[in-house]
This record gives C-alpha cells, structure tokens and sequence, in this order.
C-alpha cells in the first residue's frame, strides 16, 4: 500500500504533470478518521472496494494521523480506539491500494469543501467516493451529504452514501464502541470492531517489577477498559502468550507469560 502525507497530495494538485501510474484509471476512495476501524466503517471500504473492481480504479483512504474527535474535543476525549499503524495495517489488509494521511492543522482546516473536492479530482483521479450520511467535511463541516452529491452531478463522479450498520438499534461508531469498553463490555466492542479489541505496545516505554512488564497509564493513547484484572493474550511477532492485565489508576501491569519473558511484545488482546 503506498501512503501519501498531504503535502504530497498538495503537490501533485499544484503540478501540471501526469497523474501517477497509480491513478491513471481513476481511484475510489472514502474520507474520515476510521478509528477502529468497525463494522460500521466496512459498509463504506466494501463500496469503493466494488467500484475498484467494476471499474479498475484504484481504491484508496484518506485518513487522519488522530482522529478528529479527540482534536476537537480533547477535553472530553477518552482515547484512541486503534493507533495509526493499527489502523493503516487494517487498510492494507482490507486491500487498499493506498492511503493519504492528513496531519490535521489550521492551515487545512481553513479549506472549504470544494477545494477539498477538486485537490481529489485532480490530484487522485477521483472517480468515486462513500462516506456516512451524516459525513462532513471542509471549514467549518460546510461540506455534506448534498453538497457532495451536487459536486458530483457537476464534476462527473459517483458518491454514494450507504445505509449505516446498526447494533443493538444503534448506529455503530467508534462513539459507541468507546463507551463499551469504558463501561467494560469488550464482547460487544469486539463484535463491533469485528475482532478482539487490542492496545498497540510498540511503542509504549515499559519496566520490568515483580514478574510483570509495566506500562505507565498516561502513555497510552487508546482507551482503557475500567481499573480491573483482565485475561489477555500477549502478541510477539511469532505466538500468543495467554496472561493477565492488570489496569490500575496509575500503571497498567502485564503478568509475565508464564513460559517466558518476551519484551517483543507488540500488543495486548483481550479475551
């Protein structure tokens, strides 16, 4: 999967050179932080992931370093429900051909949704785009669903805008899926995020006490179920190591895996 950071996007929109080889035929792609990302999001992949394949675009995502709930609303904000490497490993997975990463800043926040929608047309080749129904975007969310479409009848692409996927008559997001594991119901978030909910290590600062790998509460950016003793399951690059995770007010404690001490570990899965 080739990434893109948004001064690139930038530069090809400003060039009067060829679009890459990568966007010859046209790309599809959707828009949004994708934080998870969940079931929710999947109605919007499979779409562009239809039209990639009907129509030979190349389908692509363009994404957020954070998600912007927690830069609009850092006071209230719980945490991350994934890390950027999380996330662009679900994408290429899901076979994304590429994603562009936007390093959000007030320079980009003043670009009207117009403008946004022309650097796609002419830096992309955007063919076709879905988002949610709700979806906003541009300064000051000026940009939405009927504006897209308007642009769209003008501009000569698709937009589509599925219906959403519900759980339990809710709308699921990542929103709903945080105050799941807040509230301590990983079943539910796991079902949501359609795999068990897991805490990226890679980069986490961690010490060795008392048989257990520590990890200081405030370094981690992903929300946190309650203050609790949780089975988990240690990944490595190579297994799985069934073990304990203690999460308390101040540090969260890893149980050393009973069959060796591995500091590899790159992530923490809960049961």
């Amino acid at each position: 999967m080739t990434i893109y950071i948004w001064s690139e996007i930038m530069q090809l929109y400003e060039a009067n050179s060829p679009l890459p080889e990568l966007f010859r035929n046209g790309s599809a792609v959707t828009v949004g932080s994708f934080d998870g990302p969940h079931a929710g999001h999947n109605i919007l992949f499979n779409a562009v992931m239809n039209a990639s394949e009907s129509f030979g675009y190349a389908p692509g995502i363009i994404t957020f370093m954070e998600p912007l709930s927690g830069l609009k609303y850092s006071d209230s904000y719980t945490g991350n429900l994934a890390t950027l490497s999380q996330r662009l490993s679900v994408y290429e997975k899901k076979g994304f051909l590429f994603a562009v990463v936007i390093d959000f800043s007030c320079d980009f926040a003043r670009i009207e949704g117009s403008k946004f929608i022309s650097i796609l047309l002419k830096a992309c080749g955007m063919k076709f785009i879905a988002e949610g129904r709700d979806f906003h975007f541009g300064y000051r969310g000026g940009c939405g669903m009927t504006d897209i479409i308007k642009s769209s009848e003008k501009n000569f692409f698709t937009a589509v805008f599925p219906e959403p996927e519900l759980y339990n008559n809710e709308r699921i997001s990542s929103s709903l899926i945080r105050k799941c594991i807040l509230s301590g119901d990983l079943s539910s978030a796991g079902y949501m995020l359609e795999h068990p909910y897991a805490l990226d290590c890679t980069s986490l600062p961690r010490t060795v006490s008392e048989n257990a790998f520590i990890f200081r509460r405030n370094a981690v950016k992903q929300v946190l179920p309650p203050e609790n003793t949780y089975d988990v399951f240690a990944i490595t690059p190579d297994k799985r190591i069934r073990t304990r995770l203690e999460v308390g007010s101040q540090t969260l404690r890893l149980w050393e895996p009973s069959d060796n001490a591995d500091p590899r570990i790159r992530a923490i899965e809960f049961i």
